[in-house]
């Protein structure tokens, strides 16, 4: 990687900050463990299922089933609530985000 280490080249500091698509409501909840959580909007809850979930896998805090079941209800949801946003985030996760099975149950519950 030494090719990139030039001498006399200057870094433009970013424009802006990119923005979090991640959000909370403002109002606390329990956890599944007993401690405080924020609740997050349902585009926001989306994003974090869609971009870490592996359809069928078991997890430490849910099984397989139910966070596919929570997947599915809230892309039906914004799929009636937001369809612009939600055609766009399971575009995103296909091309940049390279999440193809995401994606695909994403559009088929989408569609449904």
């Amino acid at each position: 990687m030494a090719r990139f280490n030039r001498r006399g080249v200057r870094l433009r500091p970013a424009r802006s900050l990119p923005a979090s698509p991640v959000a909370t409501t403002g109002a606390l909840a329990v956890n599944r463990q007993g401690g405080t959580g924020h609740l997050r909007d349902a585009r926001s809850e989306l994003f974090l299922l869609a971009v870490a979930n592996f359809v069928a896998q078991e997890t430490f805090y849910a099984g397989g089933q139910e966070r596919d079941t929570r997947f599915a209800a809230l892309v039906r949801r914004l799929a009636v609530e937001d369809p612009d946003w939600t055609a766009g985030l399971l575009h995103w996760l296909r091309r940049d985000g390279q999440l193809r099975t995401a994606s695909l149950v994403g559009g088929a519950e989408y569609v449904k």
